[in-house]
């Protein structure tokens, strides 16, 4: 199941989707199987889920890891390790 999931997120043309969504894509009757399959995914660090219930590909490209730094102006910066000059976010 897991790579059923992996494959149907690897699609170019496949946005960010809910379980339900990716449980109608798959044409699989189970639920529980998909969830389960998903929450293995996420602790395996292969996909991420959004706040509103949505998962995705993890495939690096996208993601930076490290610390907010927030100052009282209402900015802030990403610092991490992966670049030599922290990230500005306003």
């Amino acid at each position: 199941m897991k790579e059923r999931i992996i494959k149907l997120l690897k699609r170019k043309d496949y946005p960010p989707a809910s379980i339900k969504k990716i449980q109608k894509d798959l044409k699989e009757k189970d639920r529980n199987k998909i969830s389960l399959a998903l929450q293995s995914l996420l602790e395996e660090d292969r996909i991420v889920a959004s706040e509103s219930g949505k998962y995705m590909l993890l495939d690096g490209k996208n993601f930076l890891t490290g610390v907010l730094d927030l100052k009282p102006a209402g900015y802030g910066f990403l610092v991490t390790e992966d670049l030599a000059e922290d990230i500005y976010i306003a």
